[in-house]
């Protein structure tokens, strides 16, 4: 008869081992199977389904019409208990946990709840999570049989992560806030045992992550911010530390084991402070087994063609008729290499891969541009009209291969390939009507609508070619969407005394409808959905302008506007350009809104200007970037497409608020005749307040960001070379700035250009530029979680030197365009 040996993965990794010795009645090897099972969450249509795999088969425990996530599981006998939550859209989660796929609520959802792990003992199934009270404060909790048991008062926040249940006895890990510190700790059926108390008052520096009890020894594994700023990860015995790593990289624990004198943790470690790249490892008795470094080369070329014609059409003094056509296109082309080294802890090397990528994209855009004026005998009250139609087409095709070398050159595992090849089609229509009217010297009234659609299609197809036969990926995707913004807005503007004002309003009605079309799932947003929503539609602004004196303005601003998410932040398809970090749209993103608050104070002085501005911006809904490591089921979907096992996936959520308090300060100098100098800069203090499946994001902090231009005009007292000749300098700095999981990191550029005029009337131009001086235009982003460590940066461009001559023809105020000012105060 076969025994069956039950091995239970929980998150991306986790160990169970047991020890055994050998007598008559122990089965032979050969007659041993293992079932393997792994508890967390698929994307399935854009909402996440909870469920666990069995030797790599899925059972879904939800139907995907709400968003719910399992979080651990255990087996005992034939009965599988998957402990989990229910992602309410008000934010109040609902603990459960389904026994062989039945559910059963924790809590009712009248307060936000989590789970952190489930054990079984016996008929007794037991869930360790936590559940906030009427203050808002996290209560330690876990539930036998569905039975809360609470561990912390409520005075104080506390979490638990880990539940054990051995001898009889239950073990529960976690964590309690006690300002200015954090309590490490463990609870024995429910009394608290301190392991260790840390200095510092937030979740993201330390935390307590696993739990593993040997006879009357207890081990907790945890993370804790190191002198260097890094994460050391570290495992406690019975209170006393043992520390894995000694924060040159940062390294996060996930689980922990104990066989016999032998502790095991699993979990990350980052080898490469340049890189920043991570892999999992298994440390046992304090010593890691492998090492990972990735090296990267990318040669990229780009090709930009762009004709640009006009005329206009004077019908008669008072209705003129432009119109523009515009034609463009190019290519793009790239070839990266990446290297990668497996190694053991001594750097002796496992295995090498290497990754070859080539693509190659061709686009075409065209733009033509209808525009009509009718002038009113009133100086300045006019009517304008235009109709732009934007289209074009791209077409994109590259190949993605794999292979894997031992030490001696023989082959470690087949080589993968990975084919794609696709295009879309966009096609953009604007219509736009605007009328202006200055009523008298001090009145004025604006008013206009707008008209804008867009209609997207696009069709990827994503092969392996690892066995020889195509093997379509689920990355392929076929897809459309229609994007429509409707908006009208009137803005009246008066001067009373020494106050002016203007206030306006604009009126909004946005759509969005995406379908997937080979699944026919459709997605997408419209605002305001319904007339209870109508707030979500107006978007007011006032500005108050008080003429202290001659030379000194004081004015206040309020202003509403609102960012809809494009559609590369809604699309649910996965991009795997990037093997190590992978992307992925968010169709649950909403609109965010922007609430501006400014007071300026504007001084002329003899040489120039002064410009003080203090603001508070409120952003709720603000649309920001999410990263986490990828489940064990994504894995499993995308491994065809050579992902690496640890990649990161980068989303986007809506944060609940982002708040900006600042003060911004620009001086406009004139130095002479020839000379002027513009420095501005912005102080601000930034606080975010976000929530992800029972991750507390918020962060805060100062940021500030300085630009400094400096524009020169040559004046010889005889004409020669120089003459009509200027020189401009702008250089740019932002600050590092708080975003939910980590920070942007700060960034900084240099651009310099010279301008030559020439010939007859000055109709001659030539202008030399150098973008990014000092090759350092790049933005980067630095991920701190419990998860995970990640230090990465991006550049677009690279240092680049334009030279463009330009001639006019016909009279210098000719115009093909209107460039109406338009006060819209709404959609951005």
């Amino acid at each position: 008869m076969k025994k069956n040996t039950i091995l239970i993965i929980m998150f991306v990794c986790s160990i169970v081992m047991a020890g055994c010795s050998k007598n008559e009645s122990d089965p032979d090897p050969a007659d041993l199977v293992t079932d393997v099972y792994m508890a967390g969450y698929a994307t399935v249509a854009g909402k996440t389904v909870a469920s666990y795999w069995k030797n790599g088969a899925e059972v879904r425990l939800s139907d995907g019409t709400g968003n719910e996530q399992a979080v651990a599981i255990a087996v005992a006998g034939d009965d599988v208990y998957v402990a989990g939550i229910e992602i309410a859209v008000t934010g109040l989660n609902k603990a459960k946990y389904w026994k062989n796929g039945q559910p059963v609520y924790l809590t009712d959802g009248t307060r936000y709840a989590s789970v952190s792990s489930i054990a079984t003992s016996g008929n007794d199934v037991y869930i360790s999570g936590f559940e906030a009270n009427a203050s808002d404060r996290f209560i330690a909790k876990y539930w036998k049989n569905g039975v809360a048991v609470n561990l912390s008062d409520g005075n104080v926040g506390a979490l638990t992560r880990a539940i054990v249940v051995s001898g009889g006895n239950v073990y529960v890990a976690g964590i309690e806030d006690n300002v200015p510190a954090l309590n490490m700790l463990y609870w024995k059926n429910g009394t608290s045992v301190p392991v260790a108390t840390i200095t510092g008052n937030k979740i993201i520096d330390y935390n307590a992550v696993a739990l593993a009890v040997s006879g009357n020894d207890v081990y907790v594994a945890n993370y804790q911010r190191s002198s260097t700023g890094r994460y050391t990860a570290n495992y406690w015995k019975n209170g006393v530390q043992t520390a894995l790593t000694d924060g040159t990289e940062s390294a996060f624990p996930r689980a922990i084991a104990v066989s016999g004198q032998d502790v095991y943790v699993v979990g990350k470690d980052h080898v490469d402070v340049n890189t920043a790249q991570a892999k999992a490892v298994m440390w046992k008795n304090g010593q890691a087994t492998d090492l990972f470094n990735q090296y990267s080369n990318t040669d990229r070329r780009r090709v930009f063609r762009s004709i640009r014609a006009g005329a206009d059409f004077f019908v008669d003094n008072r209705n003129t008729i432009s119109i523009t056509q515009q034609v463009g296109g190019g290519q793009f082309r790239y070839d990266e290499t990446q290297d990668q080294d497996y190694l053991q802890v001594d750097k002796t090397p496992i295995y090498f891969g290497n990754r070859n990528s080539v693509g190659k994209t061709i686009f075409r855009r065209y733009a033509t541009i209808l525009n009509y004026k009718h002038s009113f005998p009133q100086t300045g009250k006019e009517l304008t009209a235009d109709i732009n139609y934007n289209y074009g087409n791209r077409k994109e095709k590259s190949s993605v291969l794999n292979t894997y070398a031992k030490p001696d050159g023989s082959i470690y595992q087949p080589n993968s390939i990975v084919n794609n090849a696709g295009g879309n089609d966009n096609d953009q229509v604007t219509f736009q009507v605007d009328y202006v009217n200055p009523v008298s010297e001090s009145k004025k009234f604006e008013a206009g609508i707008r008209s804008y659609h867009n209609f997207f299609s696009s069709l990827l197809d994503v092969y392996a070619l690892t066995t020889g036969t195509p093997e379509k990926l689920p990355l392929s995707n076929n897809y459309k969407y229609r994007e429509m913004v409707n908006a009208a807005y009137a803005t009246y503007s008066n001067k009373v005394g020494a106050f002016t004002y203007q206030l306006g309003l604009r009126a909004e009605y946005s759509k969005f409808k995406g379908e997937l079309i080979d699944s026919s799932f459709k997605f997408g947003y419209e605002y305001p959905a319904n007339f209870g929503k109508i707030w979500n539609a107006i978007f007011p602004s006032l500005f108050v302008t008080r003429q202290l004196n001659e030379s000194t303005q004081l004015q206040f601003n309020y202003s509403k506007r609102i960012r809809r998410p494009d559609f590369w932040q809604l699309n649910p398809t996965v991009d795997v350009n990037d093997p190590a970090n992978l992307r992925q749209g968010n169709i649950n993103l909403r609109p965010e809104f922007i609430s501006s608050f400014e007071l300026n104070l504007s001084k002329d002085y003899k040489h120039g200007n002064v410009l003080a501005v203090l603001y508070f911006r409120s952003n709720p809904d603000d649309i920001t970037q999410y990263s986490d490591t990828i489940s064990a089921a994504q894995y499993q979907q995308l491994q065809n497409a050579a992902i690496d096992p640890n990649a990161i996936l980068n989303t986007f959520i809506n944060a609940n608020t982002t708040n900006r308090y600042g003060a911004e300060f620009t001086v406009q100098h004139k130095a002479g005749t020839n000379f002027t100098i513009t420095p501005t800069v912005n102080l601000q203090y930034r606080t975010v307040s976000a929530n992800v499946t029972g991750q507390d994001l918020s962060n805060e902090g100062f940021n500030w960001d300085a630009k400094l231009i400096g524009e020169y005009k040559v004046t010889p007292l005889h004409k020669n070379i120089f003459t009509d000749m200027s020189f401009q300098l702008l250089g740019e700095y932002e600050s590092a700035e708080v975003i939910p999981q980590g920070k942007n990191k700060s960034e900084y550029s240099v651009d310099l250009a010279m301008r030559k005029d020439f010939l007859k009337a000055k109709k001659g131009t030539i202008t030399l530029g150098v973008n990014d001086l000092f090759n350092t235009n790049r933005w980067g982003t630095i991920y701190d979680t419990d998860d995970f460590y990640q230090d990465s940066y991006r550049r677009w461009n690279v240092r680049s030197v334009r030279l463009t001559f330009s001639y006019k023809f016909g009279d210098a105020d000719f115009s093909l365009t209107n460039k109406t000012k338009r006060n819209e105060g709404g959609g951005e």
